[in-house]
């Protein structure tokens, strides 16, 4: 006998949500109410201050800070990628001129990025990474490509270096970016390489999402930070005096400076 598979994709978020179940994930959720304006990220000056306006039109320092940092916790958790390049319709899009000061935060980061966003990593050319981003500059559009502070351009818009070395146009390099950097309408150089070499596009579950990524990668880097301070002699290890440094009521918890 023949066997028949029927199978359909069903919308999840099209179904009315369940009281208990939605109960639930509100409380388990509620631990990040705290996070919302809770600083996450240190910024350097270099990319101060921070600015996602116009970001389909122009490279702006809210799309070089949170490529560099998507870029850095890539290689430090998970594949080493050479660069990051993102739409900018995708990454920053709250269209928003912050305030010198400002800081990111978990709400900053909803509304420069979307949840469903995961990062995918593709296998481009030298040449098409050098052609290709400067195509999508041409005028502003969906497809206009915001780049890390590890690509350098040259006064004709063409990227003249990768993590400080000279682009090698026959060189294959693994760059960072969100899903549809296939998609012809946005620009033919890269999707033409990508449609030429499917093997170079990443699979359908190779993603990881952006925000988990990211919150993640700040975490980390926030207890390595407390972790050195600590660590007073510097030997790898925290003796019942170096803790106590961070313990101040003798609670057996670190107390909130």
């Amino acid at each position: 006998p023949q066997l028949t598979i029927d199978a359909h994709v069903a919308q999840v978020a099209s179904y009315k949500a369940d009281g208990d179940l939605a109960l639930d994930a509100a409380k388990a959720y509620a631990v990040l109410d705290k996070m919302r304006h809770t600083q996450l990220a240190v910024v350097p000056d270099e990319f101060r201050p921070l600015s996602s306006v116009d970001s389909r039109g122009q490279l702006v320092t809210m799309g070089a800070f949170l490529l560099s940092e998507i870029r850095d916790a890539l290689n430090a958790y998970r594949d080493t990628v050479d660069c990051c390049i993102i739409k900018g319709a995708s990454c920053p899009r709250a269209a928003k001129a912050y305030d010198d000061d400002a800081y990111v935060s978990l709400e900053t980061l909803r509304a420069e990025i979307q949840a469903k966003d995961d990062v995918n990593v593709y296998k481009l050319s030298g040449r098409a990474l050098k052609h290709g981003v400067r195509e999508r500059w041409s005028h502003a559009n969906p497809g206009f490509m915001q780049i890390d502070d590890g690509l350098i351009v040259d006064d004709e818009g063409y990227v003249t270096h990768v993590r400080g070395e000279p682009i090698d146009e026959e060189r294959i390099y693994r760059v960072a970016s969100f899903k549809s950097l296939e998609r012809e309408t946005d620009g033919a150089i890269i999707a033409g390489e990508l449609k030429a070499h499917p093997e170079r596009m990443p699979g359908e579950d190779d993603g990881v999402q952006c925000h988990a990524l990211l919150v993640g990668h700040w975490a980390r880097r926030l207890w390595e930070r407390i972790y050195a301070l600590a660590d007073a002699d510097g030997d790898g290890r925290l003796s019942a005096e170096e803790f106590a440094t961070l313990d101040e009521d003798g609670s057996g918890r670190i107390n909130r400076r």
